[in-house]
């Protein structure tokens, strides 16, 4: 029976190595999970620092545009005005031919 229990815990010794073995495997494996996500974090923080850089950008684009927008309306407001005012001078240049012929048909 003693030869019985010697070989139950050589078994039990050799499952033990067995696992040991596989748990040093695993953690080989986890330690170069972690080297990956370390280098992972590292271009996360670069990406991140360049996305801030292009958000400035955008932010300065947006207000140039905007002003450059209100210049322009403002320009066409005042295209507007003065076409306004040609045409109000185009009606009287008329009006005034107009009134001139009629005055050049009364002479004849």
């Amino acid at each position: 029976m003693d030869s019985e229990v010697v070989e139950v815990l050589k078994e039990i010794r050799d499952e033990a190595k067995q696992t040991n073995a596989r748990l040093d495997q695993t953690n080989a494996r986890l330690d170069q999970t972690n080297a990956r996500l370390e280098s992972l974090e590292g271009r996360v923080d670069k990406t991140n620092a360049r996305l801030e850089l292009v958000e400035g950008c955008l932010r300065f684009v947006e207000k140039s545009v905007s002003k450059g927008f209100e210049r322009l309306s403002e320009k066409i407001r005042e295209l507007g005005k003065t076409l306004t005012e040609q045409l109000g001078n185009q009606k009287m240049v008329l009006d005034l031919e107009h009134r001139v012929r009629a005055l050049e048909n009364r002479e004849r």
